[in-house]
């Protein structure tokens, strides 16, 4: 199979040549990448007499050329030496690709033909020459990869915050809002952040995913917060993060240009990585304890960390999970583990928060045993920010009541 000088497009990573194998003619694609380069060989001789109209196959000639008129397939009928003598000459380039479609057709021919014919063709020819292009360049691209779908996701502004309201729970008003992330595609279809959050996290991009959603809420409420300075704005942030150098300078930088107070401000330490380095932890909780924001210890006795970080933090929340809360009505031994983290939290002097609150019931127990703060679906669901303000110019709502 011999190919001649590959000829670049506009994007000189796809260069196109005529190639030859005996009788078979066609064309080559060849893409080149920072993994190396893929070729692809298109059959394009076929091509060419299946998109003629039947009434002029016999009385026409077409060829496929590159930019430096190198002819990659050619047409024409048996025995058509010297048949097309007075003609009519249609053609198309790509404006992507460096290749064109040029037609003659005998002028007997057009004058018998019964239809609009140069539009016709013409339109041909333009399918052929941009069509090729596309279908050179799709066959010769791999399916993206999940990193380079997260890429273009936080480059074009796919992945979002949404707000998850916290209240009282002795009163209903709301106290805050915790800000999660979530990534909704153009056609409408989501990617699950139990997808998407630990890739971030693996690959290095958690902090441009967290500094982007940051700029989005302040965009989104930062006016509103500035109205309600009682409300508190929570987000995620890993150990490693947490750790990672200049962090707290980086994310004062990103609060300031994201126009938010920092004095209404929660970190909430995942629990999903341990904390390497708990005097360091300790050193940073007390650099951004100087900027005002204050730290939460997330899904507190689930995770690598468990009660190690509640002195290592000097967190002033204590978060309890879901997986506690679900069984604290009805599960005597449920609440028992739920007391025994408000005893810690309280002799650590730092409030506790209960997560994944969806019944009357378990409300009225963890009042009863003392938590006074907490979220779930049954106030809210994680809302859109016009949702969330709306809610919040509303002011504080009653309390459900048991069926």
């Amino acid at each position: 199979m011999a190919a001649s000088d590959p000829v670049p497009s506009i994007n000189p990573a796809y260069e196109l040549a005529p190639i030859e194998a005996g009788e078979w003619k066609g064309l080559m694609v060849q893409w080149t990448t920072e993994d190396g380069s893929l070729t692809a060989f298109l059959a394009t001789e076929g091509l060419l007499f299946d998109i003629l109209p039947g009434e002029l196959r016999d009385h026409a000639l077409m060829e496929m050329v590159l930019s430096d008129q190198r002819v990659v397939s050619s047409y024409a009928p048996e025995g058509a030496t010297g048949l097309v003598r007075d003609f009519s000459e249609f053609g198309k380039a790509s404006e992507r690709y460096p290749i064109s479609v040029r037609l003659m057709i005998d002028d007997a021919a057009v004058a018998s033909w019964n239809r609009s014919f140069s539009s016709d063709i013409i339109a041909i020819a333009g399918l052929i020459s941009l069509g090729l292009g596309y279908l050179g360049a799709r066959g010769l691209t791999r399916p993206p990869t999940p990193l380079r779908q997260l890429d273009d996701a936080l480059s074009r502004g796919y992945i979002h915050p949404v707000y998850q309201p916290l209240f009282c729970l002795s009163t209903g008003r709301m106290t805050g809002f915790e800000m999660l992330a979530r990534w909704t595609k153009p056609d409408g279809s989501s990617i699950s952040p139990a997808v998407f959050i630990p890739l971030a996290e693996d690959s290095g991009r958690i902090d441009r995913l967290t500094f982007a959603l940051l700029d989005k809420a302040g965009a989104e409420i930062g006016d509103m917060l500035q109205r309600n300075e009682t409300l508190k704005l929570s987000f995620n942030v890993t150990p490693d993060q947490l750790l990672g150098v200049g962090f707290v300078e980086s994310l004062s930088s990103r609060i300031a240009k994201a126009g938010l107070n920092p004095r209404q401000l929660v970190i909430e330490i995942t629990e999903r990585q341990p904390i390497s380095d708990f005097e360091a932890a300790l050193r940073v909780s007390r650099e951004l304890a100087k900027l005002g924001i204050r730290l939460a210890i997330d899904d507190a006795g689930t995770g690598h960390n468990g009660l190690s970080s509640l002195h290592a933090l000097q967190a002033h929340y204590l978060k309890i999970d879901k997986y506690f809360v679900d069984g604290v009505a009805l599960d005597r031994k449920s609440a028992v583990l739920v007391e025994a983290l408000i005893s810690l939290a309280s002799q650590f002097g730092m409030e506790v928060v209960a997560e994944g609150i969806e019944t009357e019931e378990q409300r009225i127990k963890l009042l009863d045993l003392g938590i006074q703060e907490g979220q779930g679906y049954l106030y809210a669901k994680p809302l859109p920010a016009s949702d969330l303000i709306a809610k919040v110019e509303q002011g504080a709502q009653p309390m459900p009541k048991a069926a």
